[in-house]
């Protein structure tokens, strides 16, 4: 499950504390990867690969690593940090120590990482109906404080439940990775990214993906 210096292609981890959402992420990724007979799931489901598409109109192979639950026995080792092009943070706004030890992470990533890894704070919301009731513990105005203070390179908000949001979120960060957007300056200060349903998204295929979970 460790990035391999050989492999080809972008090569993106996932970090953050348990049962923040990041197997919901790698799951959303991987079915992604189960549609193309290019990509490649592998038979534990910590590494899967998806073929995308800039932008620009490069293409290229994006593998995502999962923690493996590995995080809770604390025995992720420096290689699970090491080749890799971005590292995707994800905690629970309505968990404050989630986001307290985003920095914990963080700082683990960038001792042992490239120095021009690309860093990505993700606020994983659960389902709409179980938080009416609930405040969030983490405010728009302290992540965004994060981001900007840490030269992270965009924050991005979604519902873990909602799939077509989360491939959004893939596709922005492969753009990024692929030099298919470019990040202004208002980014830095405005990078909240808060995905919705995509328009050139087929709702039928999300809705299958639900089904099985």
């Amino acid at each position: 499950m460790n990035p391999r210096q050989s492999i080809d292609g972008v090569r993106i981890i996932l970090l953050g504390e348990p049962h923040v959402g990041k197997s919901r992420l790698f799951g959303v990724f991987s079915q992604l990867g189960q549609e193309n007979n290019n990509d490649q799931v592998d038979k534990y489901q910590h590494e899967c690969q998806h073929y995308f598409t800039s932008s620009a109109g490069s293409k290229t192979k994006v593998t995502l690593y999962d923690t493996a639950d590995m995080e809770k026995q604390m025995s992720l080792t420096c290689n699970y940090y090491r080749y890799i092009e971005a590292a995707v943070l994800v905690f629970n706004p309505y968990d404050k120590n989630s986001f307290d030890k985003i920095e914990y992470w963080l700082s683990c990533a960038r001792n042992v990482s490239p120095n021009n890894t690309a860093f990505y704070l993700v606020c994983n919301t659960g389902k709409e109906s179980n938080l009416r009731n609930k405040e969030k513990e983490v405010d728009l105005e302290t992540c965004e404080k994060y981001v900007f203070e840490n030269k992270l390179k965009r924050r991005f908000e979604v519902s873990m439940w909602d799939v077509e949001a989360i491939e959004g979120m893939f596709q922005t960060i492969a753009d990024d990775l692929l030099g298919g957007t470019q990040r202004r300056e208002e980014d830095v200060i405005n990078s909240t990214i808060r995905l919705s349903v995509p328009n050139n998204k087929p709702r039928n295929r999300a809705e299958k993906f639900k089904k099985l979970c």
